[in-house]
């Protein structure tokens, strides 16, 4: 099974799933396919119903979510934490800003 329809399978029954190296593994021109596509389930409870889903098709999961709304959640969540990431780094910028400020008046001062 190709990995793509593997994805469509776990998916269309409710397993969230992620395709490792699907960025790098692209053959591009004459560029050798360097990484292997990996598929992972997105939560760990699911592992067994995708093994078994991907065996038989007609398998029921057990606990199946609504995989649009879970990777709407996962993308928030991203966005959440670049803004977090951003808001520390400016705050470390400043810092580091005023306090070579503050050298710099100190060592006119006393100097």
């Amino acid at each position: 099974m190709v990995i793509e329809q593997a994805k469509m399978l776990l998916e269309s029954n409710g397993i969230p799933v992620y395709i490792s190296n699907s960025d790098t593994a692209r053959n591009v021109g004459y560029i050798v396919v360097v990484g292997k596509l990996g598929l992972w389930v997105a939560l760990e409870y699911h592992y067994q119903d995708a093994k078994i889903l991907l065996e038989n098709s007609e398998h029921e999961v057990s606990r199946p979510v609504n995989v649009g709304a879970y990777y709407a959640e996962i993308d928030e969540l991203r966005v959440k934490n670049v803004k977090r990431t951003h808001k520390r780094i400016m705050s470390v910028v400043v810092f580091l800003v005023a306090l070579g400020v503050g050298f710099y008046f100190y060592s006119k001062i006393a100097g």
